[in-house]
Formats: C-alpha cells, structure tokens, sequence
C-alpha cells in the first residue's frame, strides 16, 4: 500500500501492541462493552477491523518472537516465555530474517521501545525471573538494539516496566514520583494478581513515559529522509492493574456483572485447567480486578490518543499506516474463575483485537472477516514496507494487504493456535477453528469441542457428544494436515494420540 500523499515513498509504519488485552475491551469487538477506549474507538473509525484475527500463542514470549520473525513457536523454539521450563531459545537469534533486518534491507529506519520479553541481554546479565537454571543462557545477547532497533533495550519480562533505570531516570528527571495506594495482592500457588490506584500524576505512568520514548524515536526519523517503522509494546493492561485515578473513576461505582460462564458445569471440561483457577473466590474478586484492569486499558487508550496527536501535529499521520494489535488476551475469571492466560485456549486468550489504519487522509472503517493470525502481522508489515510479496510471506503468515484493499483472494480456511502452557505444568495443546467450530487438543487430558456461532461463550464441551462424531473427525483430520504443511513435530505424537487424525490427512 503505497502512500496517496507521496506515491514513490512507502509508508511510515507504527506498531502499537498492548500486552494481554481482551478483544472485548473495544467496541468494534463487544458493542457495549463496559471499557472506555475512546481513542481506540475513533482509529478504528478509520481502519481495517480484522474481527477473527488469533494469537499463535496465548503466551507473551511465544507470540512476539512470532511478531519478530514470522513464523509459529514450535518453528522458532520460543514455545513459552523465554528462561523457564518448554522454551528452547532465550534470546532472540539475530538473523538477517528477522523483521528488524528485512525492514533495513527495504531501507526503512526502525525504532523500538517497550517491553521486549525476548531476551534478557545473554549469559552475563540473565536473571532467570526467578528460575534457578541460568546456565542455559546462551553467550549472546537477543535485545531490541542487538537486532538493529533504535530506542530502548528493556530486558527481561519487566513485570509492568517499573523497576527498569530508564524509568527511574525519567521520574527522576521531571522530579516525579509514581505512588499506588490500595494495593491488593491475591496468592495461588505462587499466583497473584495485583491491583492498585495511581495517585500520582499521569506522566509519571509507565505508558506515559513509553509515548515519550516514541516521541523521541521520531525526533532520531526526522533527521534522515527514509521511512520508519516504529513498534511501541505497552506493557499494559496485563498485571500489576494499575490505574490512575481519572481513569479507574469510570468504574468505581459501575456493576460488573459476571461472565456468562462464570458459573459453567465443569464436569465435561480439562482438568488442567485448575492450574490457573481460582474457585473460591466469589465474583466480586474478578469485578474488583475487571475495574483496575479496564481503569488501565483506558489509561493506555488516552495515551494512543496523545501520540496519534502528535503525528498529526507533525503532518504524518496521513503518511503512516497505523497496526494496532496486542500478544494475547486475559482470562479475567472466565470458566470458573481462570486468571492470566496459557492454561487454555478459551476466546477470551486467543481472540485478539487487530487494527489497520492506511495511509491516506480520511480513510472509511470495514470489517474483514477472514481467519487472520500473528505471523501475518510480520508479513503485512514487510509487504507495506515494498519487500516483494515472496519475501514478506517466506516463514508462515500471508500479506494482509490484499485485504487491506478490499480484495478477495483465495485465503485459508482455518487458523491453529499452539499451546504449552507457562510454569513447571506443562501441557501441550493445539486449537483449529474452522468456519463455526473449534477443536482444542490437549496431549494429557479432555479435549474440546465448541460451536461459536451457537456457543460464543463455550459453555458446553460437545467432544463426547455422538452428534458431533463427524466434525470432530473433520478437525482432527484439518489439524493434522495443517501440522504436516507448517512441520510442526507433534504431528507423530497427535497421531498416535488421535489416530483417525491421520486417515485421509
């Protein structure tokens, strides 16, 4: 997509991605939703709605080496997050297939700043985020600035980006504190979620400070006559929720009322679940969570807003394609009371929420309704940037740009999202939906079968049930086959697990 403003340059490109946010917290997803995201909601006014796009990988680490590199976890070895148990690669391999290289090789200056979680900066600087096995770092180091970004290195998970020097300079700097009051931790088996009320001033948030770094990356782009690509990573909503005050304001007194199935008969459903459930804890316990979680989504919403201002206070906003998307979603007490993600691959985790604002003045929203997944950001990216189209879909996504142009090309027919889970429990498991269905493979345990069209909020496991025999056959078969196209290595163990998988695949 070339820009209308200026038909011989390609277009700037900002990658905004938020970290575990639910497709229902914006209304192009939920009408209706109780999450305020006005900001959001005027970009998709003017983008591309994707409304079946999902995560290949309901896990942080996993699903933005995917973003990096275009190709699914079990191909790239960053299965779960990197520094703990199932994942095979910790840093982030410079290759010149990278999305950072190929965007130099296409003469794009590039910028990053945010959160990272794909390295820690090698064997002299890893700490394991509490893991007692660092001798599996390798000696090279996998940040942001090792694969040729310019902006910030922030190594590791982060836990929300608080602690990082960069920050506390920043603070320090403006003579800023940031102060939570009412913090409330909840524990499980080392489980916690954390909510809090920001009662300092909004600059002193994490997103805030983020927006400053992007702004400064403009500053570095607007030295050199070449196009941009900039990728901004929140680290929010996911925990610590931390709202500011003006925001958690428009929840405080607004009734949540509990997810339709909250009170689901288990019976028929994956015992590992359990991992990661909180069965005690009445629904007020996920209402106060769902307050500081939105409180914080709203919070990064009117950040968005402040740099989309400042790219049209520059005249670039109709020079830039804007994505908007996040890794995965959350739990947030769905089935039962799950918290966080990884143990399932329920909706609420691996339906995601993805943006396309073209560069052009005035563009018109549209919904597109094709399957669409992780990898094909990484590839959409490289074909607005002019790479041949061979070379942006060379790992496993497909070009969003045709769709983009409200083209109808032949597409795929389903979508697989890989599963491991991320703690010492770990369980393999495979989703395929395809048209109205969705089967769920699990290597220890039940299997799962839903309708969306007549079960949105998958309700009722109908593996067992005699009616669905045929589309169960069906899925197994489309998944085993989509395993042998993409060599994904569980295909010998799927099939001797699922043997009718294998007839006719």
């Amino acid at each position: 997509m070339k820009n209308p403003m200026n038909s011989s340059r390609p277009p700037n490109i900002l990658f905004i991605l938020t970290d575990q946010q639910r497709a229902d917290t914006l209304s192009c997803y939920a009408p209706g939703t109780l999450c305020h995201t006005p900001h959001l909601d005027a970009l998709a006014r003017q983008s591309a709605i994707f409304k079946n796009t999902y995560t290949v990988c309901a896990v942080c680490s996993p699903a933005r080496a995917s973003l990096q590199t275009g190709s699914y976890p079990h191909a790239h070895g960053v299965e779960t997050n990197i520094y703990q148990r199932g994942c095979l690669v910790h840093e982030l391999p410079n290759r010149p297939t990278l999305l950072s290289r190929r965007l130099q090789q296409a003469g794009y200056s590039i910028g990053y700043t945010g959160k990272w979680h794909l390295g820690e900066g090698g064997l002299d600087a890893v700490s394991s985020w509490g893991q007692n096995f660092p001798y599996i770092a390798p000696s090279y180091s996998g940040l942001p600035s090792d694969v040729g970004y310019y902006g910030d290195d922030f190594p590791g998970h982060g836990d929300g980006g608080y602690d990082y020097p960069q920050f506390k300079a920043y603070l320090a700097a403006r003579g800023l504190s940031f102060d939570v009051k009412d913090r409330r931790e909840g524990r499980r088996q080392g489980h916690h979620t954390q909510t809090g009320e920001v009662v300092s001033p909004i600059e002193s948030t994490n997103e805030y400070f983020l927006v400053e770094r992007a702004i400064h990356c403009f500053d570095h782009f607007a030295k050199t006559p070449q196009p941009w690509c900039m990728q901004l990573h929140f680290w929010g909503p996911h925990e610590p929720f931390f709202a500011p005050t003006e925001f958690l304001e428009l929840y405080r007194e607004t009734p949540i009322p509990p997810w339709p199935n909250f009170h689901e008969d288990r019976s028929a459903k994956p015992g590992f679940h359990d991992v990661f459930r909180r069965p005690d804890e009445k629904w007020r316990y996920w209402e106060d969570a769902l307050r500081h979680y939105y409180g914080f989504m709203s919070s990064i919403d009117a950040q968005v807003g402040r740099l989309i201002a400042e790219l049209k206070r520059r005249e670039l906003y109709d020079d830039t394609v804007i994505i908007f998307s996040t890794d995965h979603g959350d739990s947030q007490g769905c089935h039962g009371g799950i918290e966080n993600k990884s143990y399932h691959l329920y909706e609420e985790t691996v339906h995601i929420p993805l943006l396309v604002k073209p560069a052009m003045r005035d563009a018109a929203s549209f919904e597109v309704q094709q399957l669409v997944q992780t990898c094909d950001i990484h590839s959409t990216i490289l074909d607005l940037a002019g790479l041949p189209r061979e070379t942006a879909e060379a790992a496993h996504g497909r070009s969003l740009v045709p769709l983009l142009h409200r083209e109808t090309p032949p597409w795929r027919d389903c979508v697989v999202s890989e599963g491991l889970s991320a703690s010492a429990a770990l369980c393999t498991h495979r989703m395929i939906r395809k048209g109205d269905w969705k089967y769920v493979f699990y290597a220890s345990g039940t299997d799962e079968l839903y309708n969306l069209r007549a079960d949105p909020w998958e309700i009722t496991n109908r593996i067992a049930d005699p009616a669905c025999a045929e589309i169960v056959t069906e899925l197994q078969r489309s998944l085993s086959t989509w395993m042998k196209e993409y060599t994904d290595d569980l295909l010998r163990d799927f099939g001797r697990l699922r043997p009718a998988s294998c007839t006719g695949s």
